[in-house]
C-alpha cells in the first residue's frame, strides 16, 4: 500500500546528522596509496548527501540521498526519484537505509516512509507501508538494516526514540513485530551457531548504546566513559559493528573504540600521529587484522587489530587531485572488486581500487611543491642521495625518509650556488660541481671518505661553457663530464686537480655532448648534438674510435639488457635496442604500434626482463619478448615529468626510484601486479533505428529479444561496472552467425549493426579490465529479426501458390497459344503442301513442256542444219560465195541453238534425278584422245596447240563412257573457247583410290572471287564474257553434277591472265569389282560427232576444207523437215 508522505525540513536536517551505515566484506590489505574518483553533482548526482553505497551482483553501484536513488554504472548515473503519475516510482525521496538483495536479484531498502524493493527485470519499483500493532499504517522514519537468508528483512520505524523493529518477510509479505527500540543506527548479532541473538542500537542524542537480548527479551542500555571507566563523561556513538558476538567495533564522537561485551570492557583509539580523529561515523573491517575506519578529520585510516593502532592514512593531499577532497569521511564500503567508496558529507563520493597499481610517492613539501633533481645514486646499503640543485642534497634511507640535508658551500667570493652535479667516485670520494653567479662561475669540491667538509679544488674554464650531464667515472677511474664543447676531463696530479680537454676526443671538441655511459664490454657512449652517438673502446686506459650512431634522436637514458649483447636506449623518438657487438639497432615502436615514438626519458630492466619506461606522464611496462605493453598513468599516482631528463636509481635491495617535480616514486617491480578482478560488462540501451526500443523487459536482463523486420537497425549502449580505472577499460564485440571476428570497441561502449538480415543471432560483449584482462563470462543478448512479410512461411506459401496458379495459367495460355499455332501451322501446311503440289505439277509441266518443246524444235532444227550443210556441198550445184558463208552462217548457228538445246535437256533431268549413268570400262587415255580429235577442228583459226597428255599406263576407269565425253567436251570446248594463244592440256594422275584428270590452259583465267560462281547454273565468271563468248551458263553446272554422280569431285585453280586448271576424280577400278567388256566404244572408232555440238565451232570453212565421206542417212520423221 502507498500513502503521501509530509516532509518536513526538520525531518531532513535529522537525517542529515545521524544517517550512517555500514556492510561487511572482507578484502586482502595492500598498503599503496590509493588514487581517488570522484563524483559529484557535476557528474550526474542527485545530491551530495550520500549516507549509503551498495554494490548489486550485476556489478552497478547504489548511492543514496536525500534527493533520490542513483544507480552509477561506472560511466553515467541514472537517478530514481518519486513520480506521482507512476505507481511504479519511488514513494520517497530520502533514502535511509542501505540496500539488500534477494535471490532473484531484486534490491530492498527504505525510504523515509516506506519499505521499498526495486524490481530489476522490469526497473521499476513498489512501495511497503506496516502497520503498528492497532493496524495503523506507519509514515515515518524508516530504516531497514538487515537481511536475512530467510527472506525477512528486518526494518525500524517511528520517530526519535520510539522506534519499533520489524521483521517482514519479503516471500509470504507478513510482518512480524518483535520489539521497541530506542536508538537509530541498528545492528543484528549472529551467533556463532547462526541465531540472532542480540540488536545493537546507537542511540539518537544520547551517550551509549542499546542492547537487545532476543532470545530473553532484555533491554539494556550501556554507556560508555571517555578515558577510563567511571571518569569523564559518556560517549556518543554514530555507528556499531558486529565483528562477533563478544567484539564490538563503535564509532565515538571521540574515535574509534573496541567494546567486550563479555566483559564491558571498552578500548578507545582517539589519535593518530598525535592528530586527533574526531567523530567516527564508519567501520568496516577488511579481514581479521585490519580494519578501515573514517573519520571526521584524518579521512580514511587502517586500523591493525593485532598491534592495535593505526598503520595506514588516506588524507586529502594539496595539489593531488587523485586524493580525497575533505578529511570528514561518512560512510565508507568496499565492493566485490575491492573498490574503496567514501561518502564525503556534502561534496558526493569518493572511490578507489586497492587493486588498482597504486606507486607509492615520497614527497619533498619541506622544499617546497616542486623541486628539480639532477641526481639519484647509492652510497651504500642503507644511503641514497638525491640532488635537489637549489635546494641542495637529501640523504635518504632506503624507506624514503630524510635522514640529512646539506646545501651548496657559500663562498666569499661568489654569490648563489646550485649544486649541478654530484659524483660518488670508486673510492669512495664525492665530487661536487657547484655553480655560482647565475652559472656564470663553477666550482669543483671534492671530499674524502673521512672528511667532513668540502674542499674547493678546481675552477672550470671559461671554455665550458656549460655541463649538462652529471660526472662520469671510467673503468680506468677517470673522471669525464660534457659539455657544450666537448667532453673534459678531471684530471688529478700531485700539483692538484686541473680540467682539460679529453685526449682521445679533441676532433670532437666544437660538439656538444649530454651524456656518457660505459657498458660491460668496456665499450664508453657519448651522445652528441641531440641526434646521434658516438661509441669509443676502452683498452690499455685508451679510448679508441668504433661506430657513430645517427638518427637515432637525443638519448636520454642507457640500460644494459641481461643479455649481453643488448643495450637499450630511452630517445627523444623512442626506445632503441642496439647490438653491443655489430652495433646494429632497431625503433621498437616498429614491432609494436602502441609503444609509440614518444620521447621516452627513462629505461630500467627489471629481473623479469621488463622494461620500465618512463615518459612524460606515464609509466611503461614492456616486455620484448613477448612483445606486451602496461601503462600506467597519472591516476595511478605517476608522476607528470615537464624536464627533458629524470635521474632513475636500480636500487641494490631491488627497489626502483624514479625522480620527479614532486619527490620520489618508489616500488618494487615485482609488487606491480596485473588486476585480478575480471570486469563485468552491462547492457544499458537498445536504439532501434535510432530510437529507444521499448521493451517489458529492463534491457539488462533481457536474454532474448524478437524484433520485426523493421527494427533491423541497432546500436546497443553497454558499460563495464569496473571502477579501478575506468579510462583504461576496453570493449570488443561480435554478432554471433553475422561477424567473423570480435570487432574492438575500444573504451567507448557502443555498437551498431545496420540492416540486419532475417535470422538468429547473438550479441556477445567483453570488457578487458585495466590491465588488458578480459573476462571470460560475455553479456550475452539472443536475437531474432522477423522476416519481412514476404518472407514469412504464409507469405512463401502464398506465393507459391500463387506462382503454381501463374504457372497453371501459363501452361493454359501457351497450351491454347500453341494449339492455335499448331492449327495455323496445319493450315499453312496443307497450304503448303498444294502449293508445293501445284509447283510440282507446275514444274513437271515445264519439264515436259521443255522436253517436248525441245524435242520438236531439235528435230526441225537437225534438218535446218543438214539442208544448209548439203546446200553448201553442192547439192544443188554451184553456188555464189556469198551464199556459201550465209549457209555456214546458218549451220554455225543451228548447232550451237542444238547444243543449247541439249544443255537444257542435260540439266533438267539432272534436277529432276531422271538421269541414269551407263557405267564401263573405259580406257581414259582413248576417250580423251577421240575428244581432243574432235574439237581439233575448233582451234584451226587459234594459235593454240591441244594436247593430249594422259598415261597410255592407266588402269580403266568405271564410267559412263558418253557423259564422260561429255565432261571433257565441256572442260576442254571451255578452254578453247577463252584461250587464244598456247597450249591445252589433258593430264591425268592415278592415287589409290582414285584417278585425277586435269584440263590445263594458258586462256584469260578467273578471278579467286568468281571461282565459286562458276559452277552455279546460269552463271559465268564474268557477265560480259556471255555477249563475247556466248553459251547459257549451264557447261560448267553439268559438269560438276556429272562428276559427282560418278562419285568423285571437281574444283578448279586460276590466276587472272595465266589461265585455269581444272581437275575431277574418277574412281580407281582396282578398288571396285570390275564386270564387263575390257575396252570402250573408242577404242574402236571415233564416230559420235553429236557430243561435238557441246563445243562451239566458230571457225569458217574454207573452200578447200574436206568434204566428207559420201553416206547415207536415213531419217524417219513426219515432219516435212
Amino acid at each position: 500500500m502507498k500513502k503521501d508522505q509530509r516532509q518536513t525540513w526538520p525531518n531532513v536536517l535529522r537525517f542529515l546528522l545521524f544517517q550512517v551505515g555500514i556492510l561487511y566484506t572482507a578484502i586482502p590489505f595492500a598498503q599503496t596509496p590509493l588514487s581517488f574518483n570522484h563524483l559529484s553533482r557535476s557528474d550526474g548526482l542527485s545530491n551530495p548527501f550520500n549516507s549509503y553505497i551498495y554494490q548489486d551482483s550485476r556489478g552497478f553501484v547504489w548511492i543514496s540521498s536525500v534527493d533520490g536513488l542513483n544507480r552509477f554504472d561506472g560511466e553515467n548515473i541514472k537517478v530514481y526519484r518519486p513520480d506521482p503519475t507512476s505507481e511504479y516510482a519511488l514513494s520517497g525521496n530520502i533514502i535511509s537505509s542501505n540496500f539488500f538483495e534477494d535471490k532473484h536479484g531484486n534490491l530492498w531498502f527504505t525510504s523515509y516512509g516506506a519499505l521499498h524493493v526495486y524490481y530489476r527485470v522490469r526497473d521499476h519499483f513498489e512501495s511497503i507501508q506496516l502497520t503498528n500493532t492497532s493496524g495503523e499504517y506507519l509514515t515515518e522514519d524508516y530504516h531497514a538494516f538487515h537481511y536475512s537468508s530467510d527472506g525477512t528483512i528486518w526494518v525500524r520505524t517511528g520517530l526519535g526514540n520510539n522506534g519499533i523493529v520489524h521483521r517482514y518477510n519479503t516471500t509470504d509479505r507478513s510482518d512480524e513485530i518483535v520489539s521497541p527500540i530506542d536508538g537509530q543506527r541498528n545492528y543484528l548479532v549472529i551467533s556463532s551457531k547462526g541465531e540472532e541473538r542480540y540488536l545493537l542500537s546507537s542511540m539518537l542524542g544520547k551517550p551509549g548504546i542499546e542492547l537487545i537480548d532476543l532470545q530473553d527479551s532484555i533491554r539494556e542500555v550501556q554507556h560508555f566513559l571517555e578515558g577510563s571507566p567511571g571518569r569523564g563523561s559518556s560517549l556518543k556513538t554514530y555507528n556499531t559493528y558486529p565483528l562477533s558476538s563478544d567484539t564490538i567495533f563503535i564509532g565515538t564522537e571521540k574515535g574509534f573504540a573496541i567494546f567486550s561485551y563479555e566483559r564491558r570492557h571498552l578500548d578507545l583509539y582517539p589519535v593518530y600521529k598525535k592528530q586527533e580523529l574526531g567523530a567516527v561515523w564508519s567501520v568496516f573491517p577488511l579481514d581479521k587484522t585490519n580494519v578501515l575506519v573514517s573519520t571526521e578529520n584524518l579521512g580514511i585510516l587502517l586500523f591493525d587489530l593485532i598491534s592495535r593502532e593505526f598503520t595506514m592514512q588516506y588524507a586529502p593531499i594539496p595539489d593531488d587531485e587523485f586524493s580525497l577532497r575533505s578529511a570528514d569521511i561518512r560512510e565508507i564500503y568496499v565492493d566485490q572488486s575491492k573498490t574503496l567508496w567514501a561518502s564525503i558529507w556534502g561534496k558526493g563520493v569518493e572511490y578507489a581500487s586497492f587493486n588498482k597499481n597504486n606507486f607509492p610517492l615520497v614527497s619533498f613539501d619541506q622544499f617546497g611543491s616542486q623541486v628539480e633533481m639532477r641526481e639519484i645514486f647509492q652510497r651504500n646499503d642503507h644511503e641514497v642521495w638525491c640532488n635537489l640543485v637549489s635546494d641542495g642534497v637529501a640523504i635518504l634511507d632506503s624507506s624514503g625518509a630524510i635522514n640529512r640535508h646539506f646545501r651548496a658551500p657559500r663562498l666569499s667570493s661568489y654569490s648563489g650556488g646550485r649544486i649541478e652535479n654530484l659524483l660518488l667516485d670508486r673510492s669512495d670520494r664525492l665530487w661536487m660541481l657547484v655553480s655560482y653567479e647565475n652559472n656564470t662561475k663553477r666550482v669543483l669540491f671534492s671530499q674524502k671518505k673521512e672528511e667532513m667538509h668540502w674542499n674547493e679544488v678546481a675552477l672550470m674554464p671559461d671554455a665550458v661553457s656549460s655541463v649538462s650531464t652529471p660526472l662520469y667515472q671510467l673503468s680506468d677511474d677517470r673522471i669525464l663530464f660534457c659539455s657544450g664543447r666537448g667532453i673534459w676531463e678531471i684530471l688529478s696530479n700531485g700539483d692538484g686537480i686541473s680540467i682539460i680537454p679529453c685526449p682521445e676526443l679533441v676532433n670532437y671538441q666544437d660538439l656538444p655532448f649530454y651524456k656518457i655511459y660505459e657498458d660491460r664490454l668496456g665499450q664508453v657512449y657519448f651522445t652528441a648534438n641531440y641526434d646521434r652517438v658516438l661509441i669509443f673502446r676502452l683498452e690499455q686506459d685508451k679510448l679508441s674510435y668504433r661506430q657513430n650512431l645517427t638518427e637515432i634522436g637525443d638519448v636520454k637514458g642507457f640500460c644494459e639488457g641481461v643479455q649481453d649483447s643488448v643495450l637499450w636506449l630511452a630517445t627523444s623518438s623512442g626506445l632503441f635496442q642496439v647490438n653491443k657487438f655489430n652495433f646494429k639497432y632497431d625503433l621498437l615502436s616498429s614491432k609494436n604500434s602502441e609503444l609509440t615514438n614518444e620521447s621516452i626519458l627513462a629505461v630500467l630492466e627489471d629481473k623479469e626482463e621488463n622494461l620500465w619506461l618512463k615518459t612524460q606522464n606515464e609509466l611503461w611496462k614492456y616486455h620484448p619478448g613477448k612483445n606486451e605493453i602496461r601503462k600506467y598513468q597519472l591516476s595511478n599516482g605517476i608522476q607528470e615529468n615537464l624536464t627533458t631528463r629524470i635521474p632513475v636509481l636500480h636500487s641494490s635491495w631491488g627497489e626502483f626510484w624514479l625522480g620527479g617535480p614532486r619527490g620520489l616514486t618508489i616500488f618494487r617491480p615485482e609488487k606491480i601486479h596485473d588486476f585480478p578482478v575480471q570486469a563485468t560488462v552491462q547492457i544499458t540501451n537498445i536504439l532501434s533505428n535510432g530510437e529507444k526500443l521499448m521493451t517489458d523487459t529492463f534491457v539488462g536482463e533481457l536474454e532474448r529479444l524478437v524484433l520485426p523486420y523493421s527494427d533491423n537497425t541497432l546500436s546497443f549502449d553497454f558499460v563495464s561496472c569496473e571502477y579501478s580505472d575506468p579510462s583504461s577499460i576496453r570493449f570488443r564485440y561480435r554478432m554471433q552467425h553475422f561477424d567473423q571476428t570480435w570487432v574492438d570497441g575500444g573504451n567507448l561502449g557502443f555498437a551498431r549493426y545496420a540492416n540486419l538480415p532475417a535470422g538468429r543471432f547473438v550479441f556477445e560483449v567483453q570488457v578487458a579490465n585495466a590491465d588488458g584482462i578480459w573476462s571470460e563470462r560475455s553479456k550475452m543478448l539472443a536475437l531474432q529479426i522477423l522476416p519481412p512479410w514476404y518472407q514469412t512461411w504464409w507469405a512463401r506459401s502464398l506465393f507459391i501458390l500463387f506462382g503454381f496458379l501463374l504457372l497453371f495459367i501459363f501452361y493454359r495460355w501457351r497450351t491454347s497459344v500453341h494449339r492455335r499455332k499448331l492449327q495455323i501451322q496445319e493450315i499453312e501446311l496443307d497450304r503448303e503442301r498444294k502449293l508445293n503440289e501445284r509447283l510440282r505439277q507446275v514444274d513437271q509441266l515445264k519439264d515436259q513442256f521443255l522436253a517436248n518443246t525441245s524435242h520438236e524444235l531439235r528435230t526441225p532444227l537437225i534438218g535446218i542444219i543438214g539442208l544448209a550443210e548439203s546446200l553448201r556441198d553442192g547439192a544443188t550445184g554451184a553456188l555464189p560465195e556469198t551464199t556459201k558463208q550465209n549457209l555456214d552462217l546458218i549451220t554455225a548457228s543451228g548447232k550451237r541453238l542444238s547444243h543449247l538445246i541439249d544443255d537444257v535437256l542435260d540439266f533438267s533431268r539432272i534436277r529432276n534425278s531422271d538421269l541414269e549413268l551407263d557405267k564401263t570400262l573405259i580406257d581414259l587415255f582413248s576417250v580423251a584422245d577421240l575428244v581432243c580429235t574432235l574439237l581439233k577442228p575448233s582451234i584451226r583459226l587459234k594459235n593454240v596447240t591441244l594436247i593430249n597428255a594422259v598415261p597410255t599406263d592407266l588402269p580403266l576407269v568405271l564410267a559412263d563412257e558418253n557423259r564422260l565425253q561429255q565432261i571433257l567436251f565441256n572442260l576442254l570446248g571451255n578452254a578453247i573457247k577463252f584461250t587464244d594463244s598456247g597450249k591445252i592440256e589433258v593430264t591425268a594422275v592415278k592415287s589409290e583410290e582414285s584417278i585425277s584428270v586435269s584440263v590445263s590452259d594458258t586462256g584469260i583465267g578467273i578471278a579467286k572471287d568468281k571461282l565459286e560462281q562458276i559452277f552455279i547454273g546460269f552463271e559465268q565468271a564474268d557477265g560480259s564474257s556471255r555477249r563475247q563468248y556466248g553459251g547459257a551458263g549451264l557447261g560448267l553446272t553439268i559438269t560438276k553434277q556429272l562428276v559427282e554422280l560418278h562419285g568423285g569431285e571437281i574444283e578448279v585453280q586460276s590466276e587472272p591472265g595465266e589461265g585455269s586448271v581444272f581437275t575431277f576424280t574418277l574412281p580407281n577400278t582396282t578398288t571396285l569389282e570390275v564386270s564387263g567388256p575390257a575396252a570402250s566404244a573408242s577404242q574402236k572408232n571415233i564416230r559420235d560427232f553429236n557430243l561435238m555440238e557441246t563445243v562451239e565451232e566458230k571457225y569458217d570453212a574454207a573452200p578447200d576444207h574436206p568434204v566428207r565421206s559420201v553416206g547415207r542417212i536415213l531419217v524417219v520423221d513426219d515432219e516435212l523437215v
